[in-house]
């Protein structure tokens, strides 16, 4: 077991003659000749790509959720430090207020 240097030539070489396919197929019975069990290898990897695709779409919908929470946030500040009072009619975004706190 050591390194191996090699073309991108002899790569291809070796890869058409032993295609990966014939590698990595599932044994007809269960448990594979390394005394794994594929079906429940397999089963395990269906549910957790199952449970990143629920992951991605859970981290897709907070960063939306974030960026209209950042929005409202700057339009807040923005208005709070504007000195003309707003125009009439036009609706200052909800604020909300937290207890100051003194810094001994």
């Amino acid at each position: 077991m050591g390194s191996v240097i090699a073309t991108k030539a002899e790569l291809d070489g070796w890869i058409g003659a032993a295609p990966l396919r014939k590698v990595f197929q599932l044994s007809q019975d269960s448990v594979g000749k390394n005394g794994i069990d594929t079906r429940a290898a397999l089963n395990e990897l269906h549910r957790n790509v199952e449970e990143l695709r629920r992951l991605r779409q859970a981290s897709a919908e907070l960063r939306a959720a974030m960026r209209e929470s950042l929005a409202l946030l700057q339009q807040n500040l923005r208005l709070s430090v504007t000195e003309e009072s707003s125009p009439e009619g036009c609706d200052r975004a909800d604020v909300l207020s937290f207890p100051s706190t003194e810094v001994q």
